[in-house]
């Protein structure tokens, strides 16, 4: 998969959990490094419960092999959210908030 299809679809996931669940108003951020890519969501100030549903929401444990077949399946349910495979493409997810904002980053190393 290229590396516009992985970062499309990891907006595309948690942009969705995150309208359903919380709000539509966020930003989004893809910062092209040397090790990989981060995509950054900068979201309202999440608290308790909110906050530790985000954290919970992807399992980092990428799995090379079935990234391929998992981001075939990816988007394709209306029933619940991808976040099963979503987290076997991805190497680190993390949530933390400051005194305005919650952020969640994920990325990728290629």
């Amino acid at each position: 998969m290229r590396k516009g299809q992985k970062i499309c679809k990891i907006i595309n996931e948690i942009a969705y959990y995150l309208i359903e669940e919380y709000s539509n108003h966020f930003n989004i951020e893809v910062i092209d490094n040397e090790v990989g890519f981060l995509v950054k969501f900068t979201l309202g100030l999440c608290e308790g419960e909110s906050l530790e549903n985000l954290k919970n929401i992807i399992d980092p444990s990428r799995d090379p092999a079935i990234e391929e077949y998992g981001s075939f399946l990816v988007g394709e349910s209306d029933d619940s959210y991808d976040f099963e495979l979503l987290g076997s493409m991805v190497d680190f997810y993390n949530v933390y908030s400051d005194d305005k904002y919650t952020y969640i980053e994920v990325g990728i190393n290629e």
